[in-house]
């Protein structure tokens, strides 16, 4: 399973989309679907909900046999308020994790994206999130002893050649 992550609004859902119509050997997985398949709630969650979202998502993701070419779409953090909740450093320990890839982008295009959102307030908010988010990919990263890429979303080539690279594992 290849983790790809970034804030929302960042574009990963919709690259992640148009990659596997381009490559259908590849599946795609997002962590609220299978969140909300669980009867999750996935926006606006209260610490609580946050820590059994990830229970939930974790053992779905060992109960089941993900491929090399499982293409992971989620957060390592999520602001709940002015709260920013952290994935615990533990998730994705004895997870069959080939890469994690970190997409960002510029704080003016996710304002633009979601200005209707009521947990974002303003660029500078986004920017600390997107910070925080990698910095704490970076660890788990580290913590998996496995590789990690960041790119800016707009980097289309890029992300899709470490995709497939990451993808023959």
């Amino acid at each position: 399973m290849i983790f790809i992550g970034g804030a929302s609004g960042t574009g990963k859902t919709t690259f992640l989309e148009r990659f596997v119509n381009r490559h259908p050997s590849f599946s795609h997985a997002r962590a609220s679907t299978i969140l909300k398949n669980h009867g999750r709630p996935t926006y606006l969650t209260s610490a609580e909900e946050f820590e059994e979202n990830q229970r939930v998502l974790r053992r779905f993701l060992v109960d089941t046999n993900l491929s090399a070419k499982t293409l992971l779409d989620g957060h390592m953090v999520v602001r709940a308020g002015r709260q920013l909740l952290s994935v615990p450093d533990s998730f994705f320990d004895g997870l069959r994790v080939t890469a994690f890839v970190f997409l960002w982008t510029e704080a003016w295009r996710i304002c633009a994206r979601k200005c209707k959102s009521p947990e974002i307030i303003e660029e500078a908010d986004i920017h600390e999130l997107q910070q925080v988010e990698f910095a704490h990919m970076h660890a788990a990263a580290a913590r998996t002893g496995r590789p990690i890429e960041c790119f800016n979303s707009m980097q289309v080539f890029e992300i899709e050649q470490a995709l497939l690279q990451y993808g023959l594992a």
